[in-house]
């Protein structure tokens, strides 16, 4: 697996575990750099045993986003998001310390938050177009008087 570098100087990537080997594969789930004894000890873990595993680190934004565990029980995913809490839980945490809060699951969550800011956004939008459309409008009344005080100069 290689990084880009230098043109003509080529690099190897170090595995992001444990630091001292080169990286052979990618995983897509952690988005980290494995060398062979990490992803042979990352393929006996049974949580990370099912992350799908890559030749090399894909190019570009990856919009993959890997899997995160809640700390208090390491077996649960993060899959919910209080909105009360503005955090992310797990099905315990949520039943246990946000009974009476709002929540969703996350890709539902992400889809209102978008929604939310695309409102917000309105206004000052509308006031962009605004400012343009003023800016646009100052150059036309202007630009007569410039090239009249440009010739005679």
């Amino acid at each position: 697996m290689e990084t880009d570098g230098d043109p003509g100087e080529v690099k190897t990537q170090q595995c992001s575990t444990c630091d001292g080997s080169s990286a052979s594969c990618w995983c897509v789930d952690c988005g980290e750099a494995l060398c062979d004894d990490c992803l042979a000890a990352h393929r006996r873990v049974t949580l990370t045993r099912s992350h799908r595993v890559l030749n090399q680190q894909p190019e570009g934004p990856s919009l993959v986003f890997p899997t995160k565990f809640c700390r208090t029980h390491p077996s649960e995913e993060l899959k919910l998001f209080c909105f009360t809490c503005c955090q992310l839980t797990c099905r315990d945490c949520q039943l246990a310390n946000h009974k009476n809060h709002r929540f969703d699951f996350v890709s539902k969550a992400v889809e209102s938050v978008k929604k939310q800011l695309d409102a917000s956004m309105q206004p000052f939008k509308a006031q962009i177009e605004a400012s343009k459309r003023s800016l646009q409008d100052m150059e036309m009344r202007y630009r007569p008087g410039l090239c009249h005080i440009l010739l005679l100069s």
